[in-house]
């Protein structure tokens, strides 16, 4: 039988020094740095993590695996994301990350569901490592 995920990858406004970190429900036993697959884009006050072949950076978030249905519920009504709703605007999928140890995990990631609001928004370019990292204004 699989181990079950007990890991949240974010990229954006949940990390870290952002301005919903203080919205998540549990204490994470352990937050390393890391990345994933995928391309990041800017609308202003939040990202979009949208399938791609680049890197995109970030925060793994692990738990306790008696907090992750507490935790993924929270989770999915800060990213509006209703399990098998088409208008969420966020998806939450099962992914597999690298953490800045090297080591790789699967982690749940919210990805941006609306791609067509996408159009003209500002793609975040990788820095020098590869790796696109958003950074709010202000």
């Amino acid at each position: 039988m699989s181990e079950p995920v007990c890991a949240v990858f974010v990229y954006g406004t949940l990390m870290r020094g952002g301005s919903r970190e203080g919205l998540w429900p549990r204490r994470p036993q352990r937050i390393e740095r890391g990345k994933a697959q995928g391309v990041l884009y800017d609308l202003g006050p939040y990202p979009a993590m949208v399938e791609g072949d680049g890197q995109v950076g970030g925060e793994l978030w692990e738990f306790a695996p008696a907090d992750m249905a507490e935790t993924l519920d929270r989770l999915d009504q800060i990213e509006g994301y209703v399990p098998g709703d088409p208008n969420s605007l966020y998806v939450r999928r099962i992914i597999r990350c690298q953490t800045e140890s090297r080591a790789t995990a699967l982690a749940f990631c919210y990805f941006f569901a609306k791609l067509e609001a996408l159009t003209g928004a500002h793609l975040v370019p990788p820095g020098p490592d590869g790796v696109a990292r958003w950074k709010p204004l202000g």
